[in-house]
């Protein structure tokens, strides 16, 4: 049996087992269930969210790609919306794209982090940008 480093998946049956180490840990029973479709909108729209703030920076897929240390095809099937970014990966793009991770997952602009975007976008589509409500927990207020 070849030595191994870390985590080693084992599909032997439905049971889900690691290697941790030489040791065989037991999981249990793997999910044959599919995702339900709302997962597969969700991961759609933070694509679509993904690709707009790149447009908007105007960088392109290769550059962001090897910006974040990821294949240009997995940035690429994260804004089509095939596959999910990890959580690694939407830390990566807030910090390098200067968003908020609430603006990636949840579509929701934060004050003074997403000020700059929200002009961009409010300027490239002005059908996207609401009005701007004042008061405690009624949207964006910049001022």
């Amino acid at each position: 049996m070849p030595h191994s480093i870390g985590y080693l998946p084992i599909a032997q049956e439905d049971i889900c087992q690691w290697r941790f180490f030489g040791k065989h840990l037991k999981i249990g029973i793997m999910s044959r269930t599919a995702r339900p479709p709302a997962y597969s909108d969700i991961q759609a729209e933070i694509g679509a969210r993904i690709r707009q703030v790149r447009e908007i920076y105007e960088i392109d897929q290769a550059e962001l790609a090897r910006a974040l240390e990821i294949d240009a095809s997995t940035l690429n099937k994260i804004e089509k919306g095939t596959r999910s970014p990890s959580i690694f990966n939407i830390i990566s793009l807030a910090n390098r794209l200067r968003v908020s991770a609430d603006f990636l997952l949840r579509g929701q602009l934060v004050a003074r982090m997403d000020e700059e975007l929200a002009l961009h976008l409010a300027a490239k589509h002005p059908n996207l940008a609401p009005p701007i409500r004042r008061g405690k927990d009624r949207g964006i207020d910049f001022s």
